[in-house]
């Protein structure tokens, strides 16, 4: 008959509640792919409100001036003024 030693049970319970570097670098892309999302949304937001105040301008521009001809040049002349036309 052969004996079969059999060793002490592994010590799993050593490592409950710590998390591990694995774990942490998987937080830590979380955490730096979520910022990068919310600070491309808060870029689009802010860009999409430029967009509707230079159009609102340019609209005010237009409606204030004699005739449809001087209406466009007013209206470019806003929209060429705004940051819009540097970006």
């Amino acid at each position: 008959m052969i004996r079969v030693r059999r060793s002490a049970p592994a010590a799993w319970h050593a490592d409950d509640g710590i998390a591990t570097p694995v774990e942490m670098m998987y937080l830590l892309v979380f955490c730096i792919a979520a910022v990068l999302f919310l600070g491309f949304v808060g870029r689009l937001h802010a860009a999409g409100v430029q967009v509707t105040n230079t159009a609102q301008s340019a609209a005010r521009a237009a409606s204030q001036a004699p005739d449809p001809a001087a209406a466009m040049l007013a209206a470019e002349q806003v929209v060429l003024a705004s940051t819009l036309a540097a970006r």
